[in-house]
């Protein structure tokens, strides 16, 4: 069996709109504003499943580190992520999840397109949703 060219998943946060509307609303300056920028690709064999999770894991481990255990830094951005499911790693053939706390200071998982409203989260999804839930959970002692 051949197996086909790598997929790429895509991790993406930061906090640049929460330094605008929010820290720059109280302090009038950026100092003491830890800015957070985490823009990474991770390529895998698409028969690798476990392996896409476990290193898509890790690298959401040090974005978590680097927050805090605190995604309510990102305000309402949260972290996305992308999955290209084809060959051609092109918008349209893609899970795309965004992570943030909801209202109610709880992890949620969102589409980030409003066509994938209607589809199931896939395992993929609830794998890392599971993994930075149990995280911040732990962290933070509760």
């Amino acid at each position: 069996m051949k197996i086909g060219p790598w997929r790429t998943v895509n991790i993406y946060a930061n906090n640049f709109s929460q330094a605008k509307t929010i820290h720059l609303t109280k302090h009038r300056t950026m100092k003491d504003f830890s800015y957070i920028s985490f823009n990474v690709d991770i390529s895998v064999r698409p028969d690798l499943f476990e392996d896409m999770v476990k290193k898509t894991t890790e690298h959401l481990g040090i974005l978590l580190q680097k927050a805090n255990y605190d995604l309510s830094v990102f305000a309402n951005e949260g972290i996305r992520i992308v999955r290209y499911l084809g060959v051609s790693n092109d918008a349209f053939s893609t899970e795309s999840i965004n992570l943030r706390f909801n209202e109610e200071g709880q992890l949620a998982m969102f589409h980030n397109h409003s066509c994938d409203k209607s589809k199931e989260f896939s395992s993929f999804a609830w794998a890392l949703w599971s993994y930075v839930n149990d995280l911040i959970l732990e962290k933070k002692g509760a």
